[in-house]
């Protein structure tokens, strides 16, 4: 039987969905591998998911000063980041090679190259993304919105059109290992992102969006504290200075809440505020049922899980599909204006911790609204379904509701 290889060459939140998929695989029957960063073994040990460690690599760099000229601004970013995974997926693709060409490969965002170079070698190779990139491609025939389902698109603006073009490429150059040739015929790619957020023109017609892969938010088991408690996600935010966080600190004792933020990104800043609490980040589905409102960098993992919570949401975007999922949130009413890492001021801080604290009654509910309508997506069978059609030869097709 051939081992179906899942390689998630990046942070957590590429790990933890290749786990969940590699889970339902495994349970209909499938051998499969994830291979990950070292730091997230435990994560594949709790679902009983075989494992192979990649090595780890400081992918914002291993000091301040490093990591502060990482997230400077996204031409640096990109460069960096590119030096790093090229290293990475080096060590990973010199393994690869003695694996069996039977074998298929499921490959993220950080390793698509790969599946590239396994597919010209003759192998079965897939794309399994779980942030909005879209390979470029004709729409399929006849198909309008999304692959043939109904709903509204969300509209982009020029901006997110351009960093939507470019982002393919650069990922594809990003992720390509030395000796890794390319192969470019269009690979199967399998969108597992929110149907209910995407937004956009129709997806070529190599590509499925299949729906999130994160489960309901378990209900609140004591009731919100009487100082409205707002969950604060610094993930690429995070400066050793801890400038930023002193910052939102200060805001929220202006407004009148109080913060929490994960316990490893705190632990980075030198000097941490003292009235910041610090949360296990192992389990955000328990903690955002606590909290008044989540402000995070946009991550696809963070957005829905803080919605499915029915939490009203602000983002601070980063880089990619940040801005265009930022901009989703605050067009279907869950949250305030996306705000610009650039120009955070401290009226800006105050005003949307305010609303995030204590929401007003239309965030509360288009939240409550957009939490409904995630639950009911079945992503993950959805996604299991059209990874095993790869597997077995085929084409990740739609699935039916």
């Amino acid at each position: 039987m051939p081992v179906v290889h899942l390689v998630a060459l990046g942070t957590r939140g590429d790990v933890a969905p290749a786990v969940v998929v590699a889970a339902q695989l495994r349970a209909r029957g499938h051998e499969v591998l994830v291979h990950g960063a070292d730091r997230y073994a435990g994560l594949a040990a709790a679902e009983s998911v075989p494992y192979r460690a990649a090595g780890d690599v400081d992918l914002f760099g291993s000091t301040p000063t490093s990591r502060r000229l990482t997230l400077s601004q996204a031409g640096i970013t990109y460069a960096l980041l590119r030096r790093r995974y090229r290293a990475w997926s080096a060590g990973l693709w010199a393994r690869l090679r003695d694996a069996d060409p039977r074998d298929v490969l499921l490959c993220g965002l950080g390793s698509a190259a790969l599946a590239s170079a396994w597919r010209g070698r003759g192998g079965r190779a897939a794309l399994l993304l779980v942030g909005d990139v879209r390979p470029p491609g004709p729409p399929a025939p006849g198909v309008s919105g999304q692959n043939g389902q109904p709903g509204q698109p969300g509209r982009l603006t020029v901006s997110e059109r351009c960093r939507r073009s470019l982002m393919w490429p650069l990922t594809m150059q990003m992720s390509a290992a030395p000796g890794a040739a390319r192969h470019d015929v269009p690979l199967p790619t399998v969108l597992a992102v929110s149907r209910t957020l995407a937004g956009g023109a129709p997806l070529p017609a190599h590509v499925v969006r299949t729906g999130h892969l994160f489960g309901p938010v378990p209900a609140a088991a004591a009731p919100q504290p009487a100082t409205p408690v707002v969950y604060v996600g610094l993930g690429w935010l995070t400066d050793p200075s801890g400038r930023l966080l002193h910052r939102l600190a200060d805001a929220a004792g202006a407004v009148g809440c109080r913060l929490v933020t994960d316990a490893a990104p705190l632990a980075e800043i030198d000097d941490p505020p003292r009235s910041v609490a610090s949360a296990d980040e192992t389990d955000h589905r328990r903690l955002f049922g606590q909290v008044a409102g989540v402000l995070h960098h946009g991550g696809a993992g963070t957005t829905v899980t803080g919605l499915l919570a029915a939490r009203p949401t602000a983002i601070i975007p980063m880089l990619g599909d940040q801005f265009a999922l930022a901009r989703r949130v605050h067009d279907l009413g869950a949250g305030p204006r996306p705000l610009h890492r650039h120009v955070l001021t401290d009226r800006a801080l105050r005003r949307t911790l305010a609303a995030l604290a204590d929401p007003p009654e239309r965030f509360r509910r288009a939240a409550s609204e957009l939490a409904d309508a995630l639950t009911a997506e079945d992503g993950v069978r959805r996604t299991t379904e059209a990874c095993e059609r790869i597997i077995e030869g085929g084409r990740p097709a739609c699935t039916s509701s």
